[in-house]
């Protein structure tokens, strides 16, 4: 019987994967700074005398509470029902007094004190 020769046998490689092509790199993907249309302004009806919970570039506010505790309340939870972002609540002269990141929104690094 004649003996097999050490080593590879023949055009079968063993170990890696030698000669196989490599798979693609994946693309960088970019994540967005904040999730689309996932922001809320708390701002004063002085109409009404109530507060208004908007979406930017929408015609008409998307809740209103009668106090401005309980408007912030219900921004932050269409904003969590949408997927995080951001509430930013004004001020009776209308300047954005505060703002605050809703969960999985774009979070900042800093250690927030007021929430």
């Amino acid at each position: 019987m004649p003996s097999k020769p050490s080593g590879s046998s023949g055009s079968r490689q063993s170990g890696s994967n030698a000669g196989a092509a490599k798979p693609a790199a994946k693309p960088a993907v970019k994540p967005s700074a904040k999730p689309a249309n996932n922001v809320r302004h708390v701002v004063p009806d002085k109409k009404a005398g109530d507060w208004k919970v908007n979406e930017p570039k929408k015609a008409s506010p998307t809740a209103a509470a009668p106090t401005q505790k309980k408007a912030e309340v219900l921004a932050k939870q269409q904003v969590k029902n949408a997927g995080g972002g951001e509430v930013r609540i004004h001020g009776r002269d209308g300047k954005i007094r505060d703002s605050d990141t809703v969960k999985p929104g774009n979070e900042s690094k800093t250690k927030d004190k007021k929430h």
